[in-house]
């Protein structure tokens, strides 16, 4: 029979691997970031019955770890990578379609269509 303890430990590492995953490619994601906070509880329900196999130290640690990583799952469901808005908006009809600034120069513009350098062509 596997040990639990192994078994608990590598699932903290799987779980510690998955919620930085989340927490770098999943901000504002409310429901898989909840999923992978859901999954960070039931391991802790599952180290629960066996928890006179850990040292009262690790243990403690492992409740304070998932709760940091629950914590920091909940933060990121309020935040987003979406760049800022910056620059003055284009309107269209009443419609904010993007920044100005988000552009790249007309001139650098006419380059990539017409290829050469910026001032290659004046229109």
């Amino acid at each position: 029979m596997a040990d639990p303890l192994s078994n608990l430990r590598a699932a903290y590492g799987v779980l510690e691997t998955r919620v930085n995953r989340a927490l770098r490619t999943q901000l504002g994601d409310t429901a898989r970031l909840r999923l992978q906070r859901d999954e960070a509880f039931r391991l802790l329900e599952s180290a629960e019955p066996h928890r006179n196999l850990f040292s009262p130290a690790e243990f403690a640690t492992l409740q304070q770890s998932i709760s940091a990583m629950a914590d920091r799952l909940d933060e990121a469901c309020h935040l987003s990578t979406d760049p800022q808005a910056s620059g003055r908006a284009i309107d269209y009809g009443g419609r904010r379609l993007c920044h100005r600034k988000a552009w790249p120069p007309q001139e650098e513009y006419k380059s990539r269509i017409f290829g050469g350098g910026p001032n290659a062509i004046r229109i």
